[in-house]
């Protein structure tokens, strides 16, 4: 046997399933191998290796494949391989829906049924009951399962029996009809004992009707007396609890049965019964029970013999208690009975789980009573506080009583949450034990440790609960200082007790990685039990000798906690240690990010460097800060930036950092945000003179300008908070897996401002919308102190004067006040979240996308005039280091985008402008964690289109979460080969960059009341318009309008233009082909558009007749601009250039060669427009004496046209002078050349000769 002992080489590799050396193909090859080898031993283990290849990759066309490839060496391999596929199974049970073709497999396999081997017909019963749940009604099976149920050999009638309980569990069917059968086998006498108590287990699931339940419990209770043996009864008795549980019209009778068998004398039977009644006190049958029922348990408790019994009858009412029915009947109705059981139990002082069992009743019956105030439990409560101390002291010695220990403090805190004046009690015990020279067991040490933080948790959270004070009296009104809390959290009082504790434990010798984890606790309880305040130089020494004792990774938690709870000064005097020790350079700079963000924010709540405050710390309280306010939010914006640099160089594929980089960039950008509200205070002085003021004020139609410069400064500052709030709120939705503190925080950041802004705005307009509505106000301390410090900004704003709407003014007082409220921002430690240090929970989707490209760099190739099908496939991964995760996926949403990328050809751009972009949505729920949608694509001919597949999470509240992943192809139109070929046309985005490089004319639309007839062209400029740049001009997109647009487009042209156009005409120019309607976008929203129509010059207006000359304008088509506006907000950028230059690209094309000419009609008045459109080479035709009607008079009209492809106006008898005599010109040109040759080669034949002759030297 020396040779089973040697260690054998594994001929696959470890790693096979890692993603960056295979794929899911490469895989199964690579396993395939291994089921063709020759030797059983590599067949076997490729066998078992396929459960880690599905939960990899849960893709149905694998998975089918693999199990029909299994299913071959089940029927052809050895009775070993088959035990093996049966393993395979059993552990891929959540992927056995993913079988394609069920039917092939159960066939295949079904085989083996007709062999002569017993034991091969047991292993494929046993696999077929291991894939009962995707096969519950084959009658085959059933039938088979039957007649192995009468085989002679025990193997297979034990494998014939597990597959009856596995169907029987999923077929309705199958139950109903085995009940005779089995019951038949329990009472035959030819069926030996072993098989009854294997047959009776089976019972358990015929619940599917009332009618077979009842059959099945008079069944079981028949054989009762008739068995009376131990193991029958209890198997009896645990069969009808489960059929009673499930039923739950039985429970009553069940209830009763087993009260009668607690008088039995044998132990495990009595055992069986109390775990009958736990299980019939849970939460689906507690309901069901009668009323006499508990008080005839509590009667029993004396049957109890031993320590074990006792404390399942305790568990039993404890389940009782979570119940607020039975809880409420315990206490009013059985209250002397139970605190006499307790007592007893209590007063045991060999059996402390007994014992501690015994006053987790009491507990939960207290704080029940203290919740509701059903009724006063003073008596309770003497009984818990008599005996809490000397439990704790006895399971807090003993290192086998940690359960016991963790139940005591478990129901101790409860009872705190209940009772303010028992948790102050409470924690002074707690704290005495944990301050005794006594050594604990480490693991006892560090529950004790938890147990203070979660007292700690609770106190901090009264401490910062959200009060209803009132607003701040004047003399008070710009004190920004922390008011003292009303509440204290008792935890404070024993700090120099913990801290003693700390430095014992970090200076202890003795196993120092046990004592790590309490080192850990104890910091983490001192920096949140100091959260809000300020360290004094005791705390930070005990820190300081902390830092020399323990490792870096528990530094690293240390400092992580401390930044968790606004302590910066100790964070980044950690960070700034360990980042010197650590060798990797992501580390480094993940540490230096960290450092850097602890510093900027010991510079906003100190107003002092940190090197400052390392040198000259203030002992006891926080000293004055010696930076003003605009220099503190300055420097701590530029140590941000560098955080922020630091933190892109610590990232990488693997650990993109995304959430932190995102974070940073935020909280950087809200700091710049209150830097430029500190500097509009210095705004205030740039007031315009009153004559002036009144007379902007009245232009503007807007009260507040006459204040001057600050009114806009002020306005711009709201626009940045307001987008600092949508950042935030987009954060949000990415952080699917973020703690629920971390939700918490990103929701009061959110609020506080949206809460700034709305303040500002309160100040700065006429008229604010409703302020903003807090949702929540956090569920943990530091949630709560973050929120705490938002309610403090709502009592400050009640220190604004009240004002009409029409007689508001801005002065120093507004302006102290929005001071005040960076101050109290600036003040109010910032608390990092938990998700930017740790991921609890990870959530990833894996996608296929089909058809793929051969190759990355090429696209997907469709043929013209088809539709294009898209099948997703995903994967989802759950990852979780709690034991229940934050949220769960409920649905998938699948978004796919289709935009074309290259310019369409110009006999389609005009037909279909709105097929450019196609978006798509479908929710598709995962089954198992696999998810599968499809999209039927329709794409035009031509082009290349840029297909997206966005995803989104739904969870099961509904909320969406975005958070990807993205995936992205390239999709090519051939082109119809039966249709001409055209040249290209410039895109639209072609268009735009083309534009941008040229001249901008900075102007606006006409918007006064004015009417066009006959949707003619209303475009008047007002020069004295105030000019709002934009960011850059590359940032304007333009695209065709769609009919979702028609809402929008309407409210823009009422705008506008004062007359209200038909609504046929905005349905036409948003969903017409017959239209060139293109909008100008900014920020998602339309700035400015462009309408106009391409139509026959034949069918032109009598009165625009003579644009063209008769010869040509027989064949010829004419551009018309129907409409050209531009948004208030972003006049005088170029805006209508870029529209106007995208019209004039798309009919200066070989496909548009026929239009000859551009036209418009405007008012004669628009001196304004008439100078933009002279300046785009436009001229004037036609005089129109009262072409427009607006408000009932006539109005005067030019038509202005420009000529493009070779067109010109018609001749006149100058112009055909001018053209003969440019003929002429040019044929007298070449006479005059042919001279001027003549003559030179005379004068140098000339020239020659008198050289020759030495005429000349």
């Amino acid at each position: 046997m020396a040779h089973l002992t040697g260690t054998r080489v594994s001929m696959f590799n470890e790693s096979f399933l890692n993603d960056n050396e295979h794929d899911s193909n490469a895989v199964l090859m690579e396993l395939d191998k291994g089921l063709r080898s020759a030797k059983q031993g590599i067949q076997c283990e490729a066998i078992v290796r396929f459960p880690r290849l599905f939960e990899k990759y849960p893709f149905p066309i694998l998975i089918n494949s693999s199990f029909i490839k299994l299913a071959e060496f089940f029927v052809s391999g050895s009775n070993l391989l088959r035990f093996w596929v049966l393993r395979v199974c059993q552990q891929s049970e959540n992927h056995l829906d993913k079988i394609l073709n069920i039917d092939n497999f159960v066939r295949r396999i079904f085989m083996v049924m007709h062999s002569n081997d017993p034991v091969a017909r047991a292993l494929l019963l046993r696999t077929l009951g291991a894939v009962s749940r995707v096969i519950p009604e084959k009658p085959q099976v059933h039938h088979a399962i039957r007649r192995a149920l009468d085989s002679h050999d025990t193997v297979e009638v034990e494998a014939a029996i597990y597959a009856s309980s596995c169907f029987a569990a999923q077929s309705s069917s199958f139950a109903i009809s085995m009940c005779a059968k089995i019951s038949d086998m329990i009472e035959s006498l030819q069926v030996p004992v072993p098989m009854k108590l294997l047959l009776i287990p089976v019972l358990r699931h015929m619940h599917h009707d009332a009618n077979t339940a009842a059959l099945v419990s008079k069944l079981c209770l028949e054989l009762l007396p008739k068995y009376p043996a131990q193991s029958f009864v209890v198997a009896i008795i645990n069969t009808l609890t489960q059929l009673s549980s499930r039923t739950l019209v039985g429970v009553p009778g069940q209830l009763n049965v087993l009260l009668d068998f607690m008088e039995d004398l044998r132990t495990p039977v009595r055992i069986q019964v109390l775990r009958s009644f736990n299980e019939l006190a849970g939460k689906q049958s507690v309901n069901a029970w009668p009323k006499p029922a508990i008080g005839a348990l509590i009667s029993k408790f004396n049957l109890c013999k031993n320590g074990a019994e006792q404390f399942l009858f305790l568990s039993i009412l404890l389940k009782l208690s979570e119940c607020p029915l039975t809880c409420q009947q315990l206490l009013l109705e059985h209250r002397e009975a139970l605190l006499r059981l307790c007592v007893q139990c209590i007063s045991k002082l060999d059996d402390y789980t007994t014992a501690t069992q015994a006053m987790a009743v009491l507990s939960a019956l207290a704080a029940f009573g203290l919740k509701k105030q059903v009724t006063p439990v003073d008596d309770i409560l003497d009984v818990v506080n008599l005996h809490m101390e000397g439990v704790l002291l006895c399971t807090a010695r003993r290192a086998e009583c940690t359960r016991d220990l963790r139940r005591v403090l478990t129901f101790g805190i409860r009872i705190t949450q209940a009772n303010a004046e028992f948790g102050a009690d409470f924690i002074e015990m707690v704290a005495n034990t944990l301050g005794d020279n006594v050594v604990y067991p480490p693991a006892n040490a560090q529950l004790i440790c938890e147990a203070l933080v979660g007292l700690c948790e609770h106190f901090q959270l009264r401490k910062y609960a959200f009060s209803t004070a009132e607003g701040l009296d004047d003399g008070a009104a710009m004190e920004t200082d922390e008011p003292a809390p009303p509440k204290v959290n008792p935890l404070l009082a024993q700090l120099p007790l913990i801290l003693y504790k700390l430095n014992k434990v970090a200076g202890s010798d003795d196993e120092p990685e046990q004592q790590l984890r309490t080192v850990e606790i104890l910091s983490a309880l001192v920096c949140q039990t100091t959260m809000g305040c300020y360290l004094p130089q005791q705390v930070v020494q005990c820190f300081e000798i902390c830092i020399e004792r323990v490792n870096c990774w528990t530094l690293y938690r240390i400092a992580r906690t401390a930044s968790r709870y606004g302590h910066h000064y100790v964070a980044a005097h950690i960070y700034s240690k360990v980042s010197q020790i650590v060798i990797s350079d992501h580390m480094h700079y993940f540490l230096v990010a960290l450092s850097q963000i602890s510093q900027a924010e010991c510079i906003l709540n100190y107003g002092l460097e940190y090197a400052y405050m390392r040198d000259n710390y203030a002992p006891t309280e926080a000293p004055e800060p010696l930076l003003p306010l605009m220099k503190r939010l300055e420097t701590a914006s530029n140590l941000y930036q560098q955080a922020l640099a630091s933190m892109r160089a610590c990232s990488s594929p693997q650990h993109p950092c995304s959430f932190q980089l995102e974070y940073l960039k935020i909280r950087a950008q809200f700091l710049q945000t209150l830097h430029l509200a500190v500097t509009v205070k210095n705004a205030q002085v740039i007031v315009p003179p009153p004559a002036i003021a009144g007379s902007l004020a009245q232009n503007s139609r807007d009260y507040l300008q006459k204040f001057g410069h600050v009114t806009n400064q002020l306005r711009k500052l709201v626009k940045a908070l307001k987008a600092c709030e949508e950042t935030y709120a987009r954060l949000y939705k990415s952080s699917f897996d973020a703690d629920n503190v971390t939700l918490e925080f990103l929701e009061v950041a959110e609020f506080q401002c949206a809460l700034l802004s709305h303040i500002i705005e309160s100040i700065c307009y006429a008229t604010p919308p409703e302020p903003p509505v807090f949702l929540t106000t956090g569920n943990h301390p530091e949630t709560r102190y973050f929120a705490a410090s938002c309610q403090r900004m709502e009592q400050m704003q009640k220190n604004l004067p009240q004002e009409l709407p029409n007689a508001k003014t801005i002065s120093n007082r507004h302006l102290d006040v929005i001071i005040a409220l960076i101050e109290i921002i600036t003040k109010t430690p910032h608390c990092l979240p938990r998700y930017f240090f740790q991921i609890l929970q990870s959530t990833q989707i894996k996608l296929s996308v089909s058809p793929q490209p051969r190759s990355a760099t090429e696209p997907v190739i469709v043929q013209s005039g088809s539709n294009l099908v898209i099948k997703v496939e995903g994967v989802l991964q759950h990852f979780s280091k709690q034991q229940k995760h934050f949220r769960r996926v409920d649905s998938v949403q699948l978004s796919l985008t289709s935009q074309l990328m290259t310019p369409r050809p110009g006999n389609e751009l005009g037909k279909m402008p709105n097929n450019d972009t196609v978006t798509l949505n479908q929710i598709v729920k995962p089954q198992r964690d696999f998810l599968s949608g499809s999209f039927l694509l329709p794409i035009s001919s031509g082009g290349q289109f840029q297909v997206t597949l966005e995803t989104f999470v739904i969870d099961e509240h509904g909320i969406t979460w975005c958070t990807g992943p993205k995936s992205s192809m390239v999709v090519r139109v051939l082109d119809d080969p039966t249709k001409p070929a055209t040249a290209p046309v410039a895109s639209t985005s072609q268009a735009q960059q083309s534009s941008s490089f040229g001249s901008m004319a900075q102007f606006t639309l006409y918007n006064k009341h004015s009417a066009p007839p006959n949707n003619d062209t209303l475009t008047r400029v007002d020069c004295d318009c105030e000019h709002v740049p934009l960011c850059s001009i590359n940032d304007v997109q333009l695209r065709f309008l769609v009919p979702d647009d028609l809402t929008e487009v309407r409210t823009l042209c009422q705008e506008w233009f004062p007359i209200d156009y038909p609504l046929s005409w905005y349905e036409d120019i948003t969903s017409s082909t017959r239209f060139f309607a293109l909008a100008a976008v900014y920020n998602l929203a339309i700035i400015g558009l462009i309408v106009a129509e391409i139509k026959p010059y034949r069918n032109v207006n009598k009165e625009d007749k003579g644009i063209l000359p008769d010869s040509m304008g027989r064949s010829a088509d004419v551009g018309y601009i129907l409409s050209l506006g531009v948004h208030r907000s972003h006049r005088r950028n170029g805006i209508g250039s870029l529209l106007l230059d995208a019209l004039m690209n798309h009919l200066t094309t070989v496909e548009r060669h026929a239009v000859k000419a551009i036209f418009l009609h405007t008012l004669t008045t628009n001196q304004p427009a008439i100078f933009f459109y002279e300046k785009r080479r436009f001229t004037l035709h036609s005089f129109l004496p009262y072409y427009y009607n607006i408000r009932g008079k006539g109005k005067d009209g030019f038509t202005y046209v420009t000529y493009i492809n070779g067109g010109h106006p018609p001749w006149t008898l100058l112009d055909h002078f001018k053209h003969y005599a440019s003929k002429l010109r040019h044929t007298g040109s070449l006479c005059v050349w042919i001279s001027s040759r003549v003559q030179h080669v005379v004068r140098w034949f000339y020239h020659k000769l008198l050289t020759r002759f030495n005429v000349i030297e």
